[in-house]
């Protein structure tokens, strides 16, 4: 499902118009340079306790950021990984090499500092194939 540009536009103008009244900040997002840019089309959404989490190395590789997804899809990225807790998500984790690393549903994969760049996270709408 892909919102349209005016609905986008609303809703955003919603989320500032609830932050502003009741007091609350919103965090800037990290420079481009330093946080993966994402794409997706999402397919379904959980719960925040569902969340699949992909942690990586900041530019200066002195920080681990954390890049959270609820929702199904195909997210672009160009990132030094640190690891992966796939929350109730199945798919895979692809690499600039070409390698490609599957996960299931509740996993904590830990990724080796020699590995390559991660250029996508594919997030499965259901159970992926290669899981149990």
């Amino acid at each position: 499902m892909q919102l349209s540009k005016s609905l986008s536009t609303r809703l955003a103008a919603i989320a500032v118009a609830i932050t502003a009244a009741f007091g609350l900040t919103v965090a800037s997002a990290p420079a481009a340079s330093a946080a993966p840019a994402a794409s997706f089309e999402a397919q379904s959404c959980q719960s925040e306790s569902r969340a699949l989490h992909y942690y990586y190395w900041n530019s200066a590789r002195t920080e681990i950021l954390d890049w959270s997804r609820l929702c199904s899809g195909g997210y672009n990225l160009n990132s030094k990984g640190y690891g992966l807790s796939t929350g109730s998500w199945s798919g895979v984790v692809k690499f600039a090499d070409g390698g490609i690393l599957p996960f299931c549903p509740w996993q904590d994969r830990p990724f080796s500092s020699s590995w390559p760049n991660v250029i996508r996270i594919e997030i499965s709408a259901s159970h992926a194939s290669h899981c149990p």
